[in-house]
């Protein structure tokens, strides 16, 4: 019995995992994604126009070849190849700068708002400055002529790794403000706690036996000379 439980287990796992795989239908739905985002890009950014249109020709031809595959995994293998000529193209360049320009734009809002440490306002300035440059630069490439698909990709990554420079600032800003602010809040909290220690050694002793408020300074209380002790 315990046998039978194991094997129908691997089977319902086995199922599960097939059901969530590739499927033709999976690959048609993705094809047709593609090609919608391909015609919204064409419209946004219309200097990758060409491009974008050299990618979906080149996956057609393999989706053609894919269509006339009887054998269904050969069929999804050869779909998944077609999709990639579009989706591992251009446009995956073209919404990885997007990405990170609006990682980017967050990032040089987090550092305005951030209350940055005395010693690096020098740095914080220029890298808003630096930021703001690159971030500019980045919105240029997707206006600029291009004469082939590989120089557009390498402006593209380019721009990339200007804005990642940017980021990495930022956050080595941050992350030193961060400390500083940290240490000003441990010293504040020390010179709050002393404070609080020196209030209580000045408050006035309860005699436990008669009740007499006596100074701090008493060891016996002066109304009965019991010993006095501060708890």
């Amino acid at each position: 019995m315990k046998k039978l439980n194991t094997l129908l287990l691997v089977a319902l796992i086995s199922t599960i995992l097939m059901s969530c795989g590739s499927s033709v239908e999976s690959q048609e739905k993705g094809w047709t994604s593609n090609l919608k985002s391909v015609e919204t890009y064409k419209a946004k950014y219309p200097s990758f126009k060409t491009f974008l249109q050299a990618d979906v020709d080149a996956g057609t031809t393999v989706k053609t070849a894919a269509d006339g595959l009887s054998d269904e995994k050969a069929k999804i293998k050869k779909m998944k190849e077609a999709n990639s000529k579009i989706s591992s193209g251009i446009l995956k360049n073209i919404k990885d700068l997007e990405s990170k320009i609006s990682s980017t734009k967050t990032k040089e809002t987090s550092l305005k708002n951030a209350k940055v440490a005395a010693d690096q306002k020098t740095y914080a300035d220029q890298a808003i400055t630096d930021t703001k440059t690159a971030l500019a630069n980045a919105d240029k490439a997707f206006s600029a002529t291009y004469s082939s698909k590989n120089e557009a990709i390498e402006a593209i990554k380019k721009q990339i790794t200007k804005l990642e420079d940017a980021n990495k600032e930022i956050d080595r800003i941050i992350a030193k403000t961060t400390d500083a602010n940290k240490k000003v809040e441990e010293d504040n909290k020390k010179v709050e706690d002393n404070q609080i220690k020196e209030e209580e050694a000045k408050k006035p002793i309860k005699c436990e036996y008669c009740g007499s408020m006596n100074e701090p300074t008493l060891t016996k209380c002066g109304s009965c000379g019991a010993p006095v002790e501060k708890k």
